[in-house]
């Protein structure tokens, strides 16, 4: 009985070799034909009989051609790329002011936040009566607070592009019930009441991480461009446009400086302009040193120093907006123009005033 047993198993394990042969082998049915094209010739073309069309078998795509490469000429230097900062997984969640004003600031694209401003007010069971993602303003219905003789009010929600691309700010405006309440106030009728809901909804976009939802029709109206760039056209020294009114870019320049590596010496708000020196950390400085060596050696450049003893004039002058943004409704409007020159009247080449402005770019807000 054992010895039937051993030949059936002999004869079901041949069967099915053979039958995986048949149907995954060189020859089988389901073979392997990633190899195919090895071994693939070019036919000669079709030839049509005189007196027929052939447009039906014409390629679809026409290839253009090939046009002569011309040289330009003079000598360029690449620059090198600048070293990444911070952790760009680590998403960061702020409570911004500037004089009455506030406002959320969250390291994600308005697609990102719109969602989870939607699931706050669902959360909080605070009724939506007005969406609208083109524009980013979500309005609430009239809601009463549990305070004893508090007004019923109602609040309005902005979702804005922030200064750096992947940013968003979030403007919160609340209005107290009125004669007049078919339009929105320009300014919160409680500020203290206003604050209370910034801080929650802060508080809220903080505990409760991206959870990768996206809102597809925001984030395809509601501008994601940033609003700093770094403007070097032709002929002339390269400059920063910074898509702020004029208080906010002073404010947020003021910042930026001494997080940029700069330190300020002194400033004059009338002239528009703040005194500095470059003093780049120690451990930004190895890093450069390193990334000098290596772009030297690779394309034989020398890059131009930044010199730490040398003063430099940082102004901000009014600049023209560009174009009006998509999602209009923004508290004020307005452009700066920010730009670097020595103090002492030597001309600054157009490599370092780069580097300078590259570092006050990646720390505006």
């Amino acid at each position: 009985m054992r010895k039937i047993l051993c030949v059936s198993a002999l004869v079901a394990a041949s069967v099915a070799l053979n039958g995986c042969g048949w149907l995954f082998g060189d020859k089988g049915m389901f073979r392997d034909r990633g190899d195919d094209y090895r071994r693939a010739t070019v036919e000669k073309p079709l030839e049509i009989p005189p007196g027929l069309s052939k447009s039906s078998i014409e390629d679809e795509a026409a290839i253009p051609p090939v046009s002569n490469s011309a040289s330009l000429e003079g000598r360029f230097v690449v620059p090198r790329p600048e070293p990444l900062e911070g952790n760009p997984d680590a998403e960061q969640v702020k409570i911004q002011k500037l004089g009455a004003n506030s406002w959320i600031l969250v390291d994600a694209s308005p697609g990102e936040v719109w969602p989870r401003v939607r699931q706050f007010l669902a959360t909080n069971q605070l009724t939506v009566m007005r969406a609208d993602a083109n524009a980013g303003i979500i309005e609430t219905g009239f809601l009463q607070p549990r305070s004893e003789g508090a007004q019923r009010e109602r609040y309005r929600f902005r979702i804005e592009q922030g200064v750096q691309r992947g940013s968003s700010e979030v403007y919160v405006l609340q209005a107290n019930a009125g004669a007049n309440d078919s339009n929105w106030p320009t300014a919160s009728s409680n500020h203290e009441r206003e604050d209370e809901m910034v801080k929650a909804l802060a508080q809220f976009i903080a505990d409760n991480g991206s959870t990768g939802a996206v809102s597809m029709l925001a984030q395809r109206n509601i501008d994601s461009r940033g609003k700093v760039f770094l403007n070097k056209k032709p002929g002339e020294k390269p400059y920063l446009l910074l898509e702020l009114p004029f208080e906010r870019a002073w404010a947020s320049l003021s910042t930026a400086l001494p997080k940029a590596g700069f330190t300020i010496d002194d400033l004059n708000r009338d002239q528009r302009e703040f005194q500095v020196h470059y003093e780049p950390p120690k451990e930004l400085e190895e890093e450069k040193g390193w990334w000098r060596s290596f772009w030297s050696w690779v394309f034989g450049e020398k890059e131009e120093n930044i010199h730490k003893d040398v003063p430099y004039v940082v102004r901000v002058e009014p600049a023209p907006l560009p174009a009006a943004k998509p999602g209009a409704g923004a508290a004020e409007d307005g452009a700066v123009q920010i730009t670097v020159t020595r103090q002492d009247g030597k001309p600054l080449s157009n490599g370092v005033t780069e580097q300078l402005l590259n570092f006050i770019k990646g720390k505006v807000a």
